[in-house]
């Protein structure tokens, strides 16, 4: 097929294995000729989600035999953390390609993932080892990719490199990124939906403020759009679920258990209001077998009545997502903590959402009736977690990758 010469040609080093993180470039690809890269061998793909054209680690060399078969006017990643991206993104200055990370997901502090991550330490949990710091299978090895993608020069400007390798080996990408800063590490642009989720980058990368870019969320543009619509649900309560158990990091988060005895405190408060529990499962609990079953509970995977569920529930649990957004302000929600959080804090301070503990709740301690929204706040809440609510953010992310 040949390709349309007056598109753009933007590279993603992005993930295609979730609808919600290819969706900006699903609806813009008739506009740009979209060009993912992923992973280091095809065979490491299970799921795929696009049919845009796609290019692997393993096809090359180094990075500037990438740019060169490629050539792309833009690159676009999801972070900067791993040893091939700092290796993509330090040749594409050489050949002054600007390059953006764009948010994906709702983004909290520094301070969130890091207690996060000390957790996690304290309880044993092994995090799944950067594929850019070993040696792959099937014959490739990412350590020779970088080797041949830097030249005597860059390696005189990316000294930090091996720092930063130590302390994402003894820590954590985010600990080494804050602790070695170097610019190779760090992109042209950051594409942001907010000022407020720009905060990690400032923390991590000492941005600038002319380094940002500020469009929206593009998974709630339909939200601002979309009229009144039934669902194939009526009476209900959502709960928008996180896979706190039998994720990929095991029952460290809380227990099979605790999370069954959570579930079955929702379904009966759901009960006692004659109303069906609708539970939306994260992706990494889509094939969990483990989930209470009952009669009066319903659990969605993936679904095109998102929208319509949240606005025309009789109310919202949750824990900390960005679906959690739109509930806060379409509807009314109640949050559930487990630890500290910024974005549990903010909500909470604001008046826009009850918090109980997850731990020891009642449910007779469920009261909807306890949040009265104030247009004020929800004001704020709109101008610091959207930016804009006029359903184009995706307008304003086609102008920028459009940009000279």
């Amino acid at each position: 097929m040949t390709q349309d010469t007056s598109k753009k040609t933007i590279l993603l080093v992005w993930g295609y294995e979730r609808r919600t993180w290819i969706h900006p470039f699903e609806v813009l690809k008739d506009h740009f000729h979209f060009v993912y890269l992923r992973y280091i061998h095809a065979s490491e793909e299970e799921v795929c989600f696009t049919q845009e054209e796609k290019i692997y680690w393993s096809q090359f060399k180094n990075a500037k035999e990438i740019i060169e078969k490629i050539r792309p006017e833009k690159v676009v990643f999801m972070s900067i953390y791993n040893g091939l991206d700092i290796a993509l993104n330090s040749v594409c200055k050489k050949y002054k390609i600007p390059t953006y990370i764009l948010q994906h997901g709702l983004f909290t502090t520094y301070e969130d993932y890091r207690a996060r991550e000390i957790y996690y330490k304290k309880a044993g949990v092994k995090i799944p080892e950067n594929h850019a710091l070993t040696a792959s299978k099937e014959q490739f090895s990412s350590l020779a990719f970088i080797k041949n993608s830097l030249s005597i020069k860059d390696m005189f400007s990316i000294w930090k490199l091996p720092l930063y390798y130590y302390l994402q080996k003894k820590e954590s990408s985010l600990y080494a990124s804050r602790n070695a800063r170097f610019s190779q590490r760090t992109p042209d642009y950051y594409i942001c939906y907010s000022k407020r989720n720009a905060r990690i980058h400032i923390q991590l990368d000492n941005a600038g403020d002319e380094k940002f870019k500020y469009i929206g969320n593009p998974e709630f543009d339909d939200y601002f759009k979309s009229t009144y619509q039934a669902t194939s649900i009526s009476n209900y309560y959502l709960h928008i679920d996180q896979a706190f158990a039998g994720n990929r990091f095991g029952e460290n988060i809380v227990s099979k258990e605790q999370m069954i005895d959570f579930l079955e405190k929702l379904n009966r408060f759901c009960v006692s209001k004659t109303a069906k529990l609708v539970v939306k499962l994260h992706p990494e609990n889509y094939k969990s077998e483990w989930l209470p079953q009952h009669e009066n509970i319903v659990y969605i995977k993936e679904t095109n009545e998102m929208i319509a569920l949240i606005k025309n529930a009789s109310g919202c649990f949750g824990f900390f997502s960005t679906l959690l957004l739109p509930a806060v302000y379409f509807n009314t929600l109640i949050l559930f903590k487990m630890s500290e959080s910024d974005f549990q804090k903010d909500i909470q301070e604001r008046g826009l959402a009850l918090l109980l503990n997850f731990h020891d709740f009642d449910e007779k301690a469920i009261d909807f009736n306890q949040v009265i929204k104030n247009r004020e706040a929800l004001n704020k809440f709109e101008e610091e977690y959207f930016y804009k609510t006029d359903g184009d953010s995706l307008g304003r992310l086609r102008v920028i990758l459009n940009s000279n």
